[in-house]
């Protein structure tokens, strides 16, 4: 892990005017927009999240819904499958509706792009090199397990976008020991578990 000096933190990129911090993080803005467009299209053209809902898929989904629908009540699954997954997913089929998959694809597009990002920063705090997180993040826009696993109604995405968060948070901790940061990766270390 690098230390951050103070004459970073005084003359780093948080000192700069925002068009230059613009360009300065331009590499994760690239990054982010071209995961989240080929994701989109995978979950909604060329993998459509809906017309997968077979197995864990099916249940995830149906779990959603019965939160939505009946809300407390007891189902032979609950105890088996961590309920995450069906957590995350209910607000967003209460929001744009139960059997709107065109909007769980682009939930699920947008996780798996946080992920991507999350890993380029990731690797931008521990690569000796500055060339290594753009060849990271370039290599995970498309990774084909990342990307098929968005196409699905499961819990990988959420729980890699989770982790990813906390390793994030928790680099940052040990750079800048903020408590915020502790607080931020327990609460993503936490989450993406369930």
């Amino acid at each position: 892990c690098r230390i951050v000096t103070q004459s970073e933190t005084s003359h780093g990129p948080a000192s700069r005017p925002p068009i230059e911090r613009l360009a300065h993080h331009w590499w994760a803005l690239c990054l982010f927009v071209s995961a989240f467009l080929v994701r989109v299209h995978w979950n909604l053209e060329a993998h459509p999240i809906g017309q997968f809902l077979y197995s864990d898929m099916k249940g995830y989904n149906g779990r959603a819904d019965k939160l939505i629908d009946k809300f407390g009540a007891r189902g032979e699954y609950n105890a088996f499958f961590p309920p995450g997954t069906a957590y995350l997913l209910a607000p967003v089929k209460l929001v744009f509706g139960q059997e709107n998959f065109t909007a769980i694809g682009v939930f699920y597009a947008l996780m798996g792009a946080f992920v991507v990002l999350n890993t380029y920063w990731i690797a931008r705090r521990l690569g000796p090199r500055p060339w290594v997180a753009p060849v990271v993040g370039l290599v995970l826009v498309l990774y084909y397990p990342l990307l098929s696993l968005g196409g699905y109604i499961l819990s990988e995405i959420p729980a890699s976008l989770c982790m990813t968060t906390a390793t994030l948070l928790l680099l940052r901790l040990s750079d800048e020991g903020q408590a915020r940061d502790a607080w931020g990766a327990g609460l993503a270390a936490g989450i993406g578990i369930a």
